[in-house]
């Protein structure tokens, strides 16, 4: 994979088809900071250890790329909503977000304030109607009926997924979260989305006023998962599709950030974890 140099990249990684052997396991683990395996380490699942192991080599790699740093060089923290960020002694001007669900890990680079979520259309949460009950307080009556237009229950899934990915996109990039008012959101998609582009039209609503000052990315993936990226700033004059790396094309970049002898036996041993059981598709 070529990537063109710039601040601003887009970019997926398909976790579940990434397959890591236990010696490959154990030497990603010398990639990242120490901190970043102790994280790991808590999580019951293999599946969720290894797409968050898949998140920080992703952030990495796409900082790496957009600072012109080395691997080694880049050193990261976590602010008081866990949120992370780049050490500002570095004065790199970059900022970046993550998300992973479904089969994707996601990452973003830009020159201003941005957010992302990605989402798998495909999961299923039970009954329709007692699910869209329970979530009644996150969308607005707008967005309900929206979300309810279409007619088949996968056709309405996708359509809630798509109008969650927006919200989650503009607070993650707000470092807050899903504590922020979520109702006094309220967004409206100008079209649909379509399989090969980017719709770059939604607006966002915020207590009544239109926000002039945020722009929104949406497209696929792939047939499944729907991504959304919040910009602060306005839109820009070109948008891009997301890139799909390889694990191959990660580790071109790494380096050592410490021994591989080094690398404990709790992070070792989440190899052995159990695989998390599968959510019901649509």
């Amino acid at each position: 994979m070529s990537l063109a140099a710039s601040c601003r990249l887009r970019l997926a990684f398909n976790a579940a088809l990434w397959n890591p052997t236990k010696e490959e396991w154990s030497r990603l683990g010398s990639f990242i900071q120490a901190e970043e395996r102790e994280k790991i380490s808590q999580f019951y699942y293999k599946d969720d250890a290894k797409i968050r192991l898949a998140c920080r080599l992703l952030i990495r790699f796409a900082l790496s790329h957009t600072t012109k740093l080395n691997w080694k060089d880049l050193k990261l923290f976590r602010d008081e909503r866990d949120k992370p960020y780049l050490d500002p002694h570095l004065k790199t001007n970059i900022f970046f977000n993550a998300s992973h669900q479904g089969d994707y890990v996601v990452v973003i680079t830009d020159t201003v304030n941005v957010g992302v979520d990605v989402m798998d259309v495909r999961e299923s949460h039970g009954d329709l109607e007692n699910f869209f009950k329970l979530m009644n307080r996150q969308f607005t009556p707008h967005e309900w009926t929206i979300i309810n237009q279409p007619e088949t229950a996968k056709e309405k899934m996708k359509a809630f997924y798509r109008n969650w990915c927006l919200k989650e996109s503009f607070v993650k990039a707000l470092g807050i979260g899903i504590s922020y008012p979520l109702l006094s959101l309220n967004f409206q998609p100008q079209c649909s989305l379509y399989s090969w582009g980017i719709v770059t039209s939604s607006l966002l609503f915020i207590d009544g006023k239109v926000e002039s000052d945020w722009s929104f990315e949406e497209s696929m993936i792939d047939d499944n998962h729907v991504v959304a990226v919040a910009r602060n700033f306005g839109p820009l004059k070109t948008s891009c599709l997301f890139n799909t790396v390889t694990i191959n094309d990660i580790l071109r970049k790494t380096e050592l950030l410490e021994a591989c002898s080094e690398i404990d036996d709790v992070f070792e041993n989440c190899f052995y974890k159990p695989d998390k059981p599968r959510r019901k598709q649509l």
